[in-house]
């Protein structure tokens, strides 16, 4: 499930996180391995002829580094064991991760009253923030982070397998789709419902209600 503590600090760090470093220069970043001085070892990193503006972000990139304080808040209220050892080599892409499940919990509001578990509210945040995942931060790793997310021995074995079921719906239905679909809020809200009225969802506890009515 996706955890509440953790969407209520994400959207306290992504309101005042105004960065907007490109992605190249973010995987480039996640793939230097810094120790200890970020900006010193930054700078000196090697570069290629596709992230050779990305010693220019050093001080950008690391002062979000700096601010993995929500990163190790986040391992400490709930992480997985596998999405710590995932998160360890990409951690400015796991906050934008969990920042995106506030954005899928904020989508799903617009039609359902309250954000609750195992009943189509559950069904919608995970299918949402599977598609923002993979639009974002690519089908591969929206893969392993919504799997490892996942893996967590305390959750109820069916309660898991409605999730994966339903992540894996969204990430199909993504895969799927039209490589330049914009995929704006409208369009994931509609195909849920689309796929909520042909029953595609796995719902443990359905409710049949939402702000519009049954779906």
């Amino acid at each position: 499930m996706l955890l509440p503590i953790l969407i209520i600090f994400l959207n306290i760090f992504s309101s005042s996180n105004a960065y907007a470093t490109s992605a190249v220069c973010e995987d480039w970043f996640n793939s230097i391995k810094i120790k200890k001085d970020c900006v010193s070892e930054c700078v000196v990193a090697p570069i290629n002829m596709s992230n050779y503006l990305c010693h220019g972000e050093c001080d950008k990139l690391c002062d979000q580094l700096n601010n993995t304080d929500v990163y190790y808040l986040l391992k400490k209220y709930g992480l997985t064991e596998e999405e710590i050892h995932l998160c360890e080599s990409n951690k400015l892409a796991c906050i934008k991760a969990y920042q995106l499940s506030w954005d899928a919990t904020n989508l799903c509001l617009k039609i359902f009253s309250n954000s609750r578990t195992n009943d189509e509210s559950d069904a919608c945040r995970h299918f949402s923030w599977s598609i923002l995942l993979a639009k974002n931060l690519g089908l591969e790793f929206a893969e392993k982070i919504l799997n490892a997310h996942e893996n967590n021995p305390k959750e109820p074995a069916e309660e898991r397998a409605m999730d994966l079921s339903n992540n894996r719906l969204g990430l199909i239905s993504f895969q799927k789709s039209d490589k330049n679909k914009s995929w704006t809020d409208e369009e994931i809200i509609n195909l849920f419902n689309t796929d909520l009225r042909e029953n595609k969802f796995v719902i443990l506890k359905p409710s049949g209600k939402s702000k519009r009515g049954s779906p």
